[in-house]
Order: C-alpha cells, then structure tokens, then sequence
C-alpha cells in the first residue's frame, strides 16, 4: 500500500517500535489518508517491507484493533474503521496533527492532584481502554437519537441498565420508565424543585451538608431549613419544631454527608411515614453507597417506601468520572409525567453522547467490576490513612473509625483545639502543598464543629504519607 510506504523507524527513539508504528497508522487514519474500510497490509507483509519482525507489526494491529481504529476479518485481515465523529483531534495550521486522546490512563501535563482533594479520581486504576473501545463503538452502531431528538429521559438501554444495578447493589426495585438521566446532581435537584415545590417553601436538609444543594434551594426561590444531625441521622421532630410546613427533606441516609453517619431504621420509618401522612417527600440521595467496606451495602430508603413519597438521585461521578456529567433520578410513578413535561419545555441538559457507551459498560458487568476492584484498592487506603493519622498526628488530629466512603472527617485534637480553627489549618496546608477542607464550612447553622474532611481514594500510600507528614507539620507552624 502506497500509503504506508511513508511509515518510518526512529531507532534512537525511546518509543517501542510497535508504538512508533501504531501511532503513525492512527495518525493516518485520523487524517482521512486511510479511508474507512482500507484494507492493511498483512502482518508479514509489512514486517518484510519495514524490514522488521512480524511479532512487532501484530502488537501495533491489536493496539489499533483494542481501540476500536480497525476491524479484523476472519481470512481477510485489518480493515479500517469509520472514525468516530467526536473524535478529539484537530489539525494544527502547519497541518501537524495533534491528537488529544491517549491510550493511557493519565494525561502527562495534568496537574498532580494535591492530598487529600476529595474529588481527585482514581484514574489508572479506570478501565480507559475498554471506555475507548465501547465509546467508540457506539458511535459505530446506527443510533440515529446521537444526532437528532432523543428521549428527554435518556437512552433506554442505560435507564434499563441502572434499574438492575439499583435492584443488586440497592435492594431497590424501579422501573425503567421511571428513570431519567440527569447532567448531575444540581440538575436533578433543579428539577425537583421545579416540578414538586414553589418559591418561598421550607426544605429542610440535614446540617452539616452539601453546600452546592443549598445553593439550589436559594437559587430556585426556596427556604433552607438546616437540621441539626445526632448519631442516628436526621431527626424529624427537630425538623418540624424548626419547620412544621415543610413538604420536601433532602437526606443521605446510607452514608450522611460529610460525616458518614448512617440514619437509623427507626427514624428512616419515621420519615417515610410523615411524606405518607403529611403528602410530603423525600429526596435521598445516595451519592456514594457503591464504597462500603464490611458488609453489604446497605440497601436504599427508597426501598422501604411503599407509599411512593421518595425520589433516589444517584450519580456516576464517584465510580466512573466527574466530567462524565451524568447522573440519574428515580421519581414515584406518579410523577413522571409532571417530570416528562418540566423537562420538554426547559431542554434535557444531559448530554446523550456517552449514554450508549456507559449502558454497555454497566450491562456487560465492567461497571460491576471496576466497582469491586477500586473498593479494594479505596478500602486499603483507608486504612493507612486512618493508621498514619493515628501515628503521625496523635493528639493534633481525632479520625473516628470508618468502614465506607471516599473522605473521612478528623476532629481537631485537643493539643490544638484552642489554638486554631479548621480553617486556619486549611490555609497553612495550602501553603505547604497539601489541600485539605474545613468540615465548618459545610454548616448553615452555629455553633459548628471543627475538623478537616480528607479525601483519600485518589491517593496513593507514598501521597497519603507524604500529605500527613506536611499536614502535621502545618499545625506545628501555626503552634510555634
């Protein structure tokens, strides 16, 4: 083939030679100088024209085949594929193209994420490769709701994937039909808003508690109500002396946010009971329940609601990764036709592109599998964690034993207590590299407790010691 007669060896090249080859071939590819259904040469073929061993030629091909560039027919040989229309490439003026997807699962100029950045991913550890392929593959399949209208609720296979994934994760049973995906979880709590409550109503939501639903709340015309938390979760009667006209309550009750506490039976039936009663609802949301460590995870609220008051929002940002941007709310039955109409007027702002990819990944149980596998790899570093703490900063700082979640909470200590607040700490650690997050600033009310929320399921055990030892030593300078 004429075309490949331009393929060049670097000896000097610190590249395999595979990769020299694989990467020239997808570069021609993806400047349209090979053509989709181009037939390569053989293997052996090539080899003997580059002067070079067959083995090396067949490494390049399978690369390319992994990623979804060429096809392989029985008989036939390697045939190139049609590209991908969102490819992420283009073409520098000098014509030099730049490609800016890679094979690996990292990209080199990215910043080093700083302990203990609570929404650092665990990227190497993500199936990159087999996301590329089944990406790619989509697109490859005639799914003519890519380019044009779709359903506002979202791609059916994805909706029918996460049902079974709620029923064998979550003891929760949904339909389908009752499942929208959602760009996030502010978009799904947009909607919520809009379809169930009207401005000036009471919400009440659980304090401490996620900043970004509060601002939500304010930002669709709506009153926060933040209740106090104990050691079993919400507590309802609190909630009404604070705000008996409440109708909607936003809760985490398998894993509370920040804390990690998980409410209790009693006062999930107790909650479940005042919607039947009052006409009120429940939003939970279950942001992270996949990373419990000992044990099953617990299963949904939702599952308990016989009355249909709750409305579960779950979220691929934790498993998969954040700039996926897609989310899912399950809605009683009932509602869904007051969500369907919300939704077609104001526009469905979840992208449709990655739903047909994520549908496959979920219904060929690699979404199941990399769950299983970061559980393990978060779980370990949890534990170091915790140990590192208990040794390194004995009586600075206070983390209470956890077996679930991607951060925990560490109290101030009592060397420390009366000497700084979290968020001075924060402002040391900043100057010493280290990104730590004052748990007062996830309170609406006062007073607060003090204490630092350390993420730890992007780190690795060399970081995690590394981040302590400069935590520490940020206390002591602001001691001294």
């Amino acid at each position: 083939m004429t075309t490949l007669l331009t393929l060049s060896i670097k000896k000097g090249d610190p590249q395999p030679i595979y990769v020299q080859i694989y990467r020239q071939i997808r570069e021609l590819i993806l400047a349209g100088r090979l053509g989709a259904e181009t037939r390569l040469p053989s293997s052996r073929a090539l080899a003997s024209e580059l002067g070079i061993s067959r083995s090396t030629i067949v490494t390049a091909y399978e690369q390319l085949l992994s990623e979804g560039y060429v096809r392989s027919t029985r008989g036939a040989g390697m045939f190139v594929m049609p590209l991908s229309p969102d490819h992420l490439l283009h073409v520098r003026n000098s014509g030099e193209l730049e490609i800016h997807s890679s094979t690996k699962s990292t990209i080199p100029d990215s910043p080093k994420p700083k302990p203990f950045d609570i929404d650092t991913a665990l990227f190497e550890l993500f199936p990159a490769k087999d996301w590329t392929r089944r990406l790619a593959a989509s697109w490859r399949r005639e799914h003519p709701d890519l380019l044009s209208f779709h359903d506002p609720f979202g791609h059916m296979p994805l909706r029918e994937a996460i049902s079974s994934h709620l029923s064998l994760w979550r003891g929760f049973e949904c339909a389908p039909e009752n499942i929208m995906i959602t760009s996030g979880t502010s978009d799904a709590m947009d909607l919520i808003f809009r379809v169930l409550a009207q401005p000036g109503d009471d919400i009440w939501m659980e304090d401490p508690g996620y900043e970004i639903i509060r601002h939500g709340i304010r930002s669709n015309g709506m009153n926060v109500v933040a209740v106090p938390l104990d050691e079993a979760g919400f507590d309802l009667g609190i909630a009404k002396e604070i705000a008996p006209k409440a109708k909607i309550a936003i809760v985490t009750p398998s894993r509370q946010f920040p804390f990690g506490t998980i409410m209790s039976l009693t006062r999930r039936l107790e909650l479940l009971d005042w919607a039947h009663h009052s006409g009120g609802w429940i939003v939970e949301d279950d942001y992270d329940s996949e990373y419990r460590y000992e044990g099953r995870p617990f299963p949904a609220m939702a599952g308990l609601d016989e009355h249909s008051n709750t409305l579960y929002l779950g979220s691929f940002s934790k498993v998969m990764f954040r700039s996926l941007r897609l989310a899912y709310l399950v809605c009683p039955p009932h509602l869904t036709d007051g969500f369907r109409e919300t939704i077609s007027k104001q526009g469905t702002k979840a992208s449709f592109v990655a739903q047909p990819a994520l549908a496959d990944f979920m219904e060929s149980g690699a979404f199941g599998a990399h769950i299983r596998k970061t559980r393990r790899v978060y779980a370990k570093r949890l534990v170091h964690l915790q140990s590192t703490l208990s040794t390194q900063a004995e009586g600075l700082l206070v983390a209470p034993p956890q077996t679930s979640g991607l951060h925990l909470v560490a109290g101030l200590g009592d060397r420390i207590s009366n000497h700084m607040t979290d968020k001075d700490i924060v402002e040391a650690a900043r100057g010493n590299n280290v990104r730590v997050q004052a748990l007062s600033d996830y309170y609406q009310n006062k007073p607060c407790l003090q204490g630092l929320v350390m993420g730890f399921a992007g780190h690795n055990e060399t970081a995690i010691d590394d981040g302590v030892s400069r935590l520490v030593a940020s206390i002591k300078s602001l001691l001294s």
